[in-house]
């Protein structure tokens, strides 16, 4: 690579280093069920990492650990993982760890937290680039939302059902934005007024 091109690479990459340290901060402001004794990996940078190990392809805990083991230290670092005292490296927690604090966590506030996240983030983005968003003189811009229902598989407890999602997915960006787990006694119908209760 030139190095007229190694200043716009490093910004990029700092740029997306930012978006990390973010996403950190969205996940810090999680209650940590976990007892304070013992602990070696922030619940943030556990569940930062689970994120970076999702987008990698893992498809269970034990993927989860194996791709987090394969992030660079750089990532890493900007998740705030835990720095090995003898080494002076940033370690991934294992896979036994990110299963713990997935199972525990608060799941309907960590997505309410990620989804206003995901909103300002698009927010963002627009503001950045506004010619994509003018109208013509007196209209004015409508975002186009889906609302739909999933059945996550292989996630309900013995004797139990699976866990049901349903969120609300802008159509310009293609970006959930919001998403609450439907109860067992109900539909998705029943549950809209909640969702929406997340939607700007």
């Amino acid at each position: 690579m030139s190095v007229s091109h190694a200043p716009d690479h490093d910004a990029r990459q700092d740029a997306g280093l930012d978006v990390v340290s973010a996403l950190v901060a969205v996940f810090d402001g999680l209650v940590d069920p976990r007892f304070p004794r013992g602990i070696r990996h922030s619940m943030a940078s556990v569940l930062t990492i689970a994120v970076f190990a999702a987008l990698a392809g893992a498809k269970n805990f034990r993927e989860a650990g194996d791709r987090a083991k394969e992030l660079p230290r750089d990532l890493l670092a900007a998740a705030c993982a835990r720095t090995n005292p003898r080494t002076g490296l940033s370690e991934p927690p294992s896979s036994a760890t990110i299963s713990r604090v997935v199972k525990d966590i608060d799941a309907d506030h960590a997505d309410a937290r990620v989804g206003a996240w995901l909103s300002q983030c698009v927010a963002a983005h627009r503001t950045r680039n506004p010619e994509k968003w003018e109208m013509p003189d007196g209209l004015e811009w409508l975002d186009g939302l889906a609302i739909d229902g999933k059945t996550v598989r292989n996630s309900a407890a013995p004797d139990g059902i699976n866990v049901k999602l349903f969120s609300a997915l802008l159509h310009q960006e293609q970006v959930v934005i919001a998403q609450i787990t439907v109860p067992e006694d109900t539909t998705e119908v029943t549950c809209v007024p909640a969702l929406l209760d997340q939607v700007d």
